[in-house]
């Protein structure tokens, strides 16, 4: 432990430690992040089809402007966690304190993007009638919550860079009993239909965004930071931008790729589109124990890169795919077993469970694929080199599931079942893309053996 009683010393110990240290508390948040979703998800489907349809779509909208958080969270995270294991405590302070006014000022920028984009965007997905109106609802209030959002990853990154996931864990878990209250008052009790799962977001994301702040100010590195220190200076707020745009882009993509599946299935009318929306939290739910072995990592390889610590960077990344690979062929077995069962839960239309079902038979061969693929995303990050993962989230999301999609889809004429295979194919071509570009790149950061 350093110093300042709060912060890990990634750079010294037993691997192992860090990963359960970072990983479990990073786990357990996200899984009541993704629980989260689903009440929102079951108070549309008990609202009705349409409402779970318009909930997928405004879902896809909304990350555009929520990648933003995503990215700015990874970069800061990586910026501060190099600068510590480097000894610059002086940067690692002054980067924490650009790192959110810069998330501030990008959130002004997204809500008004969102506000001016959202029309076109629903119409490029296809989205007609009363699932396009609840859609557009969803957005119009959910938009709403972009600055506590974005604030609250960024804080998140400080507090990561430092080896702390709790206080992120507790905010995510305090948001979800929010959430369970929350819609039933807004949803039902008010009567405010899908309005009501939107304002319910807006008020348990404020809460996460104002606790987050007041976590990051306590942290050990923000400790001596005054009014001064955030005022927005240029180098620091590019060294900001350097890292955390890229990795938003690297998000933006996982966007792009989600509106041309959407695009794919808009023939097979809103069945298909709620089926896969279903389908898409279930899937999200059984990758989180990956997702928190890759939010440990990331803040490991940033420390032991900015400390010069090689041999335990290699040994990171191959600790974690070992530990992910395992969870997700776990996870595979039990989407078998449960998988339908479990959309039951949210959907009682038969077409609905039907193209849901239908889309997790092949997700669930894909889980070990896509967790290689998000470690190495967090392993360039780690490294403060972003960009790459940004081309090969170009390569998969942009051009493999459009080329694919047209190729089973329009010229195999496979319906729905080649808009799955065409998911599947991007991922695996991808993750083959992935494998080069980590080891290059890896080379060149890190020197050779």
């Amino acid at each position: 432990m350093a110093a300042g009683g709060d912060e890990r010393n990634l750079t010294q110990g037993p691997l192992r430690g860090h990963f359960i240290a970072l990983g479990v508390p990073a786990a357990i948040g996200l899984v009541f992040n993704t629980l989260y979703n689903v009440v929102d998800t079951w108070f549309a489907g008990w609202i009705g089809t349409e409402a779970q349809a318009g909930l997928t779509v405004a879902g896809t909208v909304l990350f555009l402007v929520l990648a933003m958080g995503f990215g700015v969270g990874a970069g800061v995270n990586a910026l501060i966690g190099a600068a510590l294991g480097a000894g610059r405590r002086e940067d690692a302070a002054r980067l924490a304190a650009q790192g959110l006014v810069f998330a501030a000022a990008t959130a002004v920028a997204g809500t008004a993007l969102g506000y001016l984009a959202a029309p076109a965007l629903l119409t490029l997905l296809g989205a007609q009638g009363p699932y396009r109106e609840a859609a557009q609802t969803i957005i119009d209030v959910q938009l709403l919550a972009t600055l506590p959002f974005l604030v609250a990853y960024a804080a998140n990154g400080v507090c990561a860079s430092q080896g702390d996931t709790r206080s992120f864990e507790r905010a995510l878990i305090a948001a979800f009993f929010a959430n369970c209250a929350l819609n039933p008052l807004f949803v039902v009790v008010l009567d405010m239909g899908v309005a009501g799962i939107a304002w319910a977001t807006v008020a348990a994301q404020t809460g996460v965004g104002l606790y987050m702040l007041r976590r990051a100010a306590l942290s050990s590195v923000m400790r001596g930071c005054g009014a001064r220190d955030f005022r927005p200076r240029r180098a620091p707020m590019l060294e900001v931008a350097s890292q955390g745009l890229p990795a938003s882009l690297s998000m933006l993509m996982i966007t792009i790729g989600m509106f041309w599946v959407q695009v794919w299935l808009q023939p097979f009318g809103p069945d298909a589109v709620a089926g896969y929306g279903v389908a898409l939290r279930i899937e999200q739910m059984v990758l989180l124990p990956g997702f928190g072995v890759t939010g440990a990592l990331l803040p490991i390889v940033a420390q032991n890169s900015g400390a010069g610590e090689r041999a335990r960077v290699i040994e990171a990344l191959r600790l974690a795919l070992i530990v992910g690979v395992a969870l997700m062929t776990g996870a595979a077995l039990l989407i078998t077993l449960l998988g339908r069962t479990a959309i039951g839960v949210f959907a009682d239309d038969p077409a609905v469970i039907e193209m849901g079902w239908s889309y997790l038979s092949f997700a669930r061969w894909m889980l070990p694929a896509y967790f290689a693929l998000f470690a190495v995303t967090a392993f360039l990050q780690g490294l403060r080199r972003p960009v790459w993962a940004v081309w090969i989230g170009v390569y998969r999301q942009l051009f493999a599931v459009a080329a694919f999609g047209w190729l089973y889809v329009e010229a195999a004429g496979l319906g729905v079942t080649g808009v799955w295979w065409a998911i599947l194919s991007a991922v695996f071509t991808g993750l083959a893309l992935a494998a080069l570009v980590a080891a290059r790149v890896g080379r060149a950061a890190l020197g050779p053996a």
